[in-house]
């Protein structure tokens, strides 16, 4: 009911004003309908109208995997509103992902519009392809980042540690190889790019 709602919109903007975080996101992985996050973020954004200027950018919806993410926002008048509910655009792509090629990014970030489009909790390595020979792998979404615009943004790679740092603060095995990819994407010589 309502009464649920305004109780986790104080949580979530408890937790902001206590930690003053840069970026938040109000949802993680949501299986509830698109109405009701637009209800929370709503709530959430007016909370935190006051501090103007100064208030950390709401990102979202964080829904897991890239294909739903985009099925939301592809709802006549829904998609919209929801892609405007949050500053910058977010989709999870769990391990089991088989959909988040690079056109898939580039499809999100298209629907993202003027909002920038992040790929965050992306559990993969650097190259992994899916039964149709496309690239899943964090490859991808560095790849859609390399497109003209609007294309992907940000990446959050999930459980950098231990996954790719190490309890030595070194880069593990995947974590080099996705340093190297990324390494080599910034100097632009990516052959597929």
């Amino acid at each position: 009911g309502l009464g649920a709602i305004e109780d986790y919109v104080a949580w979530i903007v408890e937790h902001v004003k206590t930690w003053k975080p840069d970026f938040f996101c109000p949802f993680n992985e949501p299986g509830m309908p698109s109405k009701r996050l637009l209800k929370i973020a709503a709530g959430v954004r007016e909370a935190l109208s006051d501090a103007g200027p100064s208030a950390p950018r709401m990102v979202g919806p964080d829904v897991q995997k890239v294909e739903p993410t985009i099925g939301r926002f592809e709802v006549p008048g829904e998609g919209e509103e929801l892609v405007n509910a949050f500053d910058i655009v977010t989709a999870h792509n769990a391990e089991g992902d088989e959909t988040a090629t690079v056109a898939a990014w580039r499809r999100l970030a298209t629907l993202s519009g003027e909002h920038e489009c992040w790929a965050t909790e992306n559990p993969r390595p650097w190259s992994v392809l899916n039964e149709e020979g496309e690239e899943i792998g964090v490859k991808a979404v560095v790849e859609a980042a390399a497109a003209p615009p609007p294309s992907v943004s940000g990446l959050v790679l999930y459980l950098a540690f231990p996954k790719c740092v190490g309890p030595n603060g070194k880069l593990t095995a995947k974590g080099k190889e996705i340093a190297e990819g990324l390494a080599a994407a910034g100097r632009g010589d990516m052959a597929e790019c």
